[in-house]
C-alpha cells in the first residue's frame, strides 16, 4: 500500500505542476456599456452589458457585480453559490421590464432563483405587470438570501392578477425550499402579497427580518399552509389593504406550526393587523409576541376559523378598531399577559378602557404596564476607559470614593448623543454621582481624555454602589441615546476589596 500512496502523491503533484487545478471563484462585472472592473465601473475593462450574460458565463461560487444602471431583462439564477450584488445600491441599480418564464414555476418572474446558497443584494425591482400571476422574486431553492432590495409594484389601481413581491414556495415536482433569509428590503405596491411563504410545496424555516412592507393590495407578509418554523421579526408592516400579517392553514399541507412573529411594528393596516385563518385546517403552534399592533382597522388580531394551541403574549394593542382581538371562530382564544393600551386592561368584555376584546378571548391576566414591544431598539457597542490613565484599573468597593468612567468619542460616535439620565455602571447599575442633567456640570465632564481630537464623556460612580465584588475582572456601562437606541461598553477592572 505504501507504493500506491507514493504513486498517487506523485501523480497529483504532476497534475498540479501541469496546471490541472480546480476552478477558482471569479468576479464578473456588469455595466450597461459592457465596460468596467470591480475597482471602477467607469474604466475600459471588458465586462458584460447584461446580468443574464454574466450569469451565463459564471460558474458556481462566482460573484456578479452590477454597476449602476437600468437593466431591462429577466434574471434567471440557476447555479449554486452565486452572489449577485450591486456596487451602488438599490437607488441606482434597477432591474426593469416585463416578467418572463422560469423553470419550476408556472408564474412569470422578474428574478427567478433555483440555485442553492444564492445572494441577491442591493437592487430596485420595478417590473411591468400584466394579467398573469407574476413574482418580482421567486425562490425555489435552499439557503437563499434576499438583502437590501427595493421592490416596487404598480400600485393602485391594481389589476386583476395575483402578484407577489417575494414568493418563497418551492418548485414544481415537489421541490421544497428551506432557510431563506429575507432582510432589509422595502416592498410596496404589489397586487397581492409583499412577501408570501408556502404554497403547494413546503417552504420551511424562512427568516423575514428588518423589512418595510407597506401599501400592498392584500397582505404584507403571508404564511400559507406549507410554511412551518418561520421567524418574522423586526419588520414594519403598514397600510396594506387587508392584513398586515396573514397566517393560514388549509385542510392539507404541513402547516405553519413553529412560526414565531416577534418584535414587529404592525400598524395602520386597512383590514386587520394579523389574520388567523384556518381555511379548512387548524392553526396551532404559532407564537405572536412582543409586537406593537397599532391602529389597525378590522381588528388588531382576527381569528376566523378553528384553532389549536397558540401563544399570544407580551404584545401591545393600542388604537385598533373595532377590537384588539376578535374571536369569530368560537371556543376560547388565549391572549393572556398582553398590554391593551390601558393599565386597567381591555373592554368591553373586560372592565378596562383599553382596546376591546370579544367574547371567547381569554385576556386575564393582562399587563398593567407596557412591555418592550415593537421594533428592537438599536444597540451600539462603544469604547469606554475606566479610570483613564490608570493601569490596572483598581477598585476598592469599601472606599467612599468614586470611580471615573470615560465614554470615548470617535469619528462614528458623538458622546453628545448620550441620554445622561440613563447612565448606569456596574452590576448594580449605579447612577452617576453628579447631576449631569445640569448643562454647566455636564460641560465640565466633556473632555478629550485620550487626546485623539474627539470629545469624551467622563462620569463618576460611587464605588460602593457599583455592585462590583472582589475577583471581578470586568465592568460595563450602559445608556440610552437621545435619538433612540442604546450603548454598552466594558473595560477591565481589578477589584481589590
Amino acid at each position: 500500500m505504501k507504493s500506491l500512496v507514493v504513486t498517487l502523491t506523485i501523480l497529483v503533484a504532476g497534475l498540479m505542476a501541469f496546471g490541472v487545478q480546480t476552478a477558482q471563484a471569479a468576479t464578473l462585472v456588469v455595466d450597461d456599456d459592457g465596460l468596467g472592473s470591480a475597482a471602477d465601473c467607469d474604466d475600459g475593462t471588458l465586462g458584460f452589458s447584461t446580468i443574464g450574460a454574466a450569469l451565463t458565463a459564471a460558474i458556481a461560487t462566482d460573484t456578479v457585480l452590477v454597476c449602476p444602471g437600468t437593466y431591462t431583462e429577466v434574471v434567471r439564477i440557476t447555479l449554486d453559490d452565486l452572489t449577485v450584488q450591486s456596487t451602488g445600491g438599490a437607488a441606482v441599480t434597477i432591474i426593469d421590464g416585463p416578467h418572463g418564464s422560469f423553470p419550476g414555476t408556472s408564474h412569470q418572474v422578474l428574478v427567478g432563483i433555483s440555485g442553492d446558497r444564492v445572494v441577491l443584494d442591493g437592487f430596485t425591482l420595478a417590473g411591468t405587470f400584466t394579467d398573469s400571476i407574476e413574482d418580482d422574486i421567486a425562490i425555489l431553492s435552499d439557503d437563499v438570501q434576499i438583502l437590501n432590495n427595493v421592490i416596487v409594484g404598480p400600485g393602485p389601481p391594481f389589476g386583476g392578477a395575483l402578484d407577489f413581491g417575494i414568493l418563497v414556495a418551492g418548485g414544481a415536482g415537489g421541490v421544497n425550499t428551506e432557510r431563506a433569509l429575507i432582510e432589509g428590503n422595502d416592498i410596496s405596491g404589489i397586487n397581492h402579497a409583499g412577501i408570501s411563504i408556502g404554497g403547494s410545496n413546503e417552504s420551511e424555516a424562512t427568516t423575514v427580518r428588518n423589512n418595510v412592507v407597506h401599501d400592498n393590495r392584500t397582505y404584507g407578509i403571508a404564511m400559507d399552509r406549507n410554511a412551518p418554523d418561520n421567524l418574522v421579526t423586526g419588520n414594519e408592516v403598514f397600510s396594506n389593504g387587508k392584513a398586515g400579517i396573514y397566517v393560514v392553514q388549509r385542510s392539507w399541507g404541513t402547516g405553519v406550526g413553529g412560526t414565531v412573529v416577534r418584535n414587529n411594528l404592525i400598524r395602520d393596516n386597512l383590514d386587520r393587523g394579523i389574520r388567523f385563518r384556518g381555511g379548512g385546517g387548524i392553526i396551532s403552534g404559532v407564537t405572536i409576541e412582543l409586537n406593537e399592533i397599532l391602529r389597525n382597522a378590522g381588528d388588531g388580531i382576527r381569528v376566523e376559523d378553528p384553532f389549536g394551541a397558540n401563544t399570544v403574549i407580551d404584545n401591545c394593542f393600542e388604537g385598533n378598531t373595532p377590537n384588539g382581538v376578535n374571536n369569530t371562530a368560537g371556543g376560547t382564544f388565549v391572549a393572556e399577559d398582553n398590554w391593551w393600551g390601558a393599565a386597567d386592561g381591555p373592554g368591553p368584555v373586560g372592565l378596562g378602557s383599553g382596546d376591546p376584546v370579544t367574547a371567547g378571548v381569554d385576556f386575564d391576566p393582562f399587563l398593567d404596564t407596557r412591555p418592550p414591544c415593537g421594533l428592537p431598539v438599536a444597540f451600539f457597542a462603544v469604547d469606554i476607559d475606566i479610570k483613564p490613565g490608570s493601569d490596572p484599573n483598581s477598585i476598592n468597593t469599601k472606599s467612599n470614593g468614586v470611580v471615573p468612567v470615560a465614554i470615548l468619542g470617535s469619528d462614528t460616535f458623538d458622546v453628545n448623543d448620550v441620554d445622561v439620565s440613563t447612565l448606569a455602571f456596574g452590576p448594580a447599575a449605579a447612577p452617576p454621582a453628579h447631576d449631569l442633567s445640569d448643562p454647566l456640570t455636564l460641560a465640565d465632564h466633556l473632555q478629550d481624555v485620550n487626546m485623539d481630537g474627539f470629545t469624551d464623556l467622563v462620569s463618576h460612580y460611587r464605588q460602593k454602589e457599583t455592585g462590583l465584588a472582589f475577583g471581578d475582572t470586568e465592568a460595563c456601562l450602559t445608556a440610552n441615546l437621545t435619538g433612540g437606541g442604546s450603548i454598552s461598553g466594558c473595560d477591565s477592572v481589578n477589584v481589590v476589596k
